[in-house]
């Protein structure tokens, strides 16, 4: 049996007290809890390889083929690649191993592509990282199915795989017309997770992506990082605190039509929001403050949107970009020397530029003490938040002041504010 088949990310592993364990598993085997097959099967202790081995196992869901690779967790890998590369080990100096990779639902032959494999890994990363957070209070996590670009191919006979829910969303969004013609062709095609009706001879008509609303800049550059092309925004991005906009109803009632809403915890309306829709439609969002959790946030969202292929792409470009940017910091004047005082909303900015913190102030005004304690510092730079600054008033310890930014522009960029930020630290570290 031919033609294109789907996949699922997995990882079994231990934790720092905890044994091997199912963390993330396809969706179809959580909803079954069968999940823990893969435990039972592959999750003994084994050797760091990067070979690639097949098991084929039956489950309580039907009979799954796992292609499977192994690797030491490091301090990078749980930062996103900007770590270190010393092994993670557990409470008893035993490196942690991971076993991932991905599941095909029936018997299934072939190779697997190295972009697929590295799209289950990032996956396998964003929940190893929330397992060690919280072992006790963990729960396996379902991935959802992604159409697979190596040669793998189905040998049988086996259950019509659950379509993925942005397949569902985008069979709504669908006009009529459309809709009816892909059906009689019998013909969908899903490519890094957007849909493509075709006509009778294959060629696709057009694109559908998922309709996003976004509370504000913060969570739109979030959403067009992990792929989504169609944002809206409740918050107008030339906003320097769009977290405190009053939206009118109207603005609201934009999440009716969207076909997922972003918001975070801080945003002042996210309450008068989420009466606007279904509660199905809306995404909590924590805003990341260090490079790793940036991109298992990302991942995070693309794995609800369906588009893991376009995260995977933009994380590799935020990784390099990052690496370039604060590398090109800590070769200026001084940088690693250099001691920084930075307002409570900036302090992420400081190992950005390779520089020391050597105290904080704000959100609230400075006071006389305050001005005192912090000369006595003696800093050689102080990083001030863009959205509320209040920096001025340390003037008088007669260091360079830079403002710097955590909110993305009206491009929703994150890179392209992490290229500003870099922009205005350097110039600040050459006075």
């Amino acid at each position: 049996m031919g033609g294109a088949v789907d996949g699922w990310a997995f990882l079994v592993a231990r934790g720092r007290r905890e044994g091997h364990r199912t963390i993330l598993a396809p969706d179809f085997l959580v909803r079954r809890a069968a999940h823990g097959r893969l435990a039972a099967t592959i999750g003994s202790s084994r050797a760091a390889s990067s070979d690639t081995h097949v098991d084929r196992l039956d489950t309580d869901a039907g009979l799954i083929t796992v292609f499977w690779r192994t690797a030491p967790l490091s301090a990078s890998g749980l930062e996103g690649g900007l770590g270190t590369s010393a092994e993670v080990v557990d409470d008893r100096g035993r490196p942690l191993v991971m076993v991932y990779g991905i599941v095909v639902r029936g018997p299934a032959a072939g190779e697997v592509d190295d972009e697929d494999v590295e799209l289950a890994r990032l996956a396998a990363l964003a929940c190893y990282r929330d397992f060690l957070d919280d072992e006790d209070g963990f729960e396996a996590r379902a991935s959802e199915a992604f159409r697979l670009r190596g040669t793998v191919r189905e040998l049988g006979d086996t259950p019509p795989p659950d379509l993925p829910s942005l397949a569902r969303v985008a069979s709504r969004r669908a006009p009529a017309p459309i809709a009816v013609v892909a059906l009689l062709a019998g013909i969908l095609l899903v490519a890094g997770g957007v849909i493509l009706l075709t006509s009778g001879r294959g060629e696709p008509t057009r694109p559908i992506a998922p309709h996003v609303v976004a509370s504000t800049s913060v969570t739109g550059a979030l959403a067009r990082a992990a792929g989504a092309t169609d944002v809206r925004l409740v918050a107008p991005a030339s906003l320097r605190s769009p977290a405190e906009y009053e939206p009118k109803e109207a603005e609201l009632a934009a999440a009716r039509d969207a076909d997922l809403v972003l918001y975070a915890p801080g945003d002042g309306f996210a309450a008068r929001m989420r009466r606007a829709a279904p509660d199905a439609k809306f995404l909590r969002v924590t805003l990341p403050s260090s490079p790793g959790a940036i991109s298992a946030e990302v991942m995070r969202i693309a794995r609800r949107l369906g588009t893991t292929s376009a995260a995977a792409r933009w994380i590799t470009r935020f990784r390099a970009s990052y690496r370039r940017l604060s590398a090109g910091l800590r070769a200026g004047r001084g940088a690693v020397r250099r001691r920084v005082v930075a307002h409570r909303a900036a302090t992420r900015w400081v190992a950005f530029a390779g520089a020391r913190l050597a105290g904080t102030f704000g959100p609230t005004a400075l006071t006389p003490p305050q001005i005192a304690q912090l000369k006595r510092v003696a800093p050689a730079i102080v990083f001030d938040d863009a959205a509320s600054p209040i920096g001025r008033g340390l003037r008088s310890l007669g260091a360079p002041i830079v403002a710097v930014s955590n909110v993305p522009g009206a491009e929703l960029d994150i890179i392209a504010l992490f290229e500003r930020n870099a922009r205005a630290i350097s110039a600040a570290m050459r006075k």
